[in-house]
């Protein structure tokens, strides 16, 4: 589902990393402070762009340069702070995971669609 090629990253560029990922398997990564594995995971999902390598989801090659580009891939990120980085502490569980369909629901200029087919998952 997910095969990376001689990836290489910012803050190690004397290494690239080769790993595979199927479908159905739940991988973690784990590492001592320092070891990569945030830098690793911010090039996949493209909050900080690699130096080199391929990304492929199903077979097919993408370029990550930004998180958009791996959403549309079909990647997610569960990030290492969910309080500084993944929520927004003063909206509710409901309005949190609404946030992930908004893009499915805007009209342009900053409006959304909150009516019919168009309501909001937490409405």
């Amino acid at each position: 589902m997910l095969e990376v090629h001689d990836l290489v990253v910012p803050a190690h560029p004397g290494y690239q990393l080769n790993f595979s990922v199927g479908r159905g398997e739940i991988v973690g990564l784990a590492g001592l402070v320092g070891a990569g594995r945030t830098e690793v995971l911010q090039a996949l999902f493209g909050i900080q762009p690699a130096l080199s390598g391929v990304i492929r989801v199903d077979g097919r090659a993408v370029r990550v340069r930004r998180p958009i580009h791996a959403i549309r891939a079909g990647m997610a990120l569960v990030p290492e702070d969910r309080k500084e980085q993944g929520l927004i502490l003063e909206m509710s569980v409901r309005h949190n995971i609404g946030l992930a369909a908004l893009a499915q629901h805007q009209l342009g200029a900053g409006f959304l669609n909150m009516t019919g087919s168009g309501r909001m998952p937490w409405r």
